[in-house]
């Protein structure tokens, strides 16, 4: 093996250890009163597991009156990513606060979906 294979993979290594041993970064959103999702996978560590979920149950989720979907909105194109969603959203000009799904398209579209009624905000 010449010298700069041998060292391109070292640095390679380096990387991949450094990489591994480090923590995400903290998300730059706080949310106080609710569970917010401002990442792919709900945390930097892309776990998926909402740890302060306190009111979800299987019993919950096996009633389709109480768990699903609850509204349909039509976008501009398809969703690759997964949507953000934030609680006590708080527009100019309004007085109540919204739970928010942020949507982006493949045509680089942003929709910022009400959660409630499922109108535009």
């Amino acid at each position: 093996m010449g010298k700069s294979v041998t060292l391109a993979l070292g640095f390679a290594v380096l990387c991949i250890a450094i990489t591994l041993g480090s923590a995400p970064a903290s998300a730059q959103i706080q949310c106080t009163n609710g569970v917010c999702v401002t990442t792919w996978h709900n945390d930097n560590w892309r776990t998926g597991q909402n740890t302060s979920e306190t009111t979800l149950t299987t019993a919950l989720v096996g009633n389709p009156a109480i768990f699903g979907r609850k509204c349909l909105r039509t976008v501009d194109g398809q969703i690759h990513a997964q949507p953000l969603v934030v609680t006590n959203v708080l527009f100019q000009g309004q007085t109540t606060a919204k739970t928010v799904a942020y949507v982006v398209t493949e045509n680089d579209s942003v929709y910022a979906i009400d959660g409630t009624n499922c109108t535009q905000c």
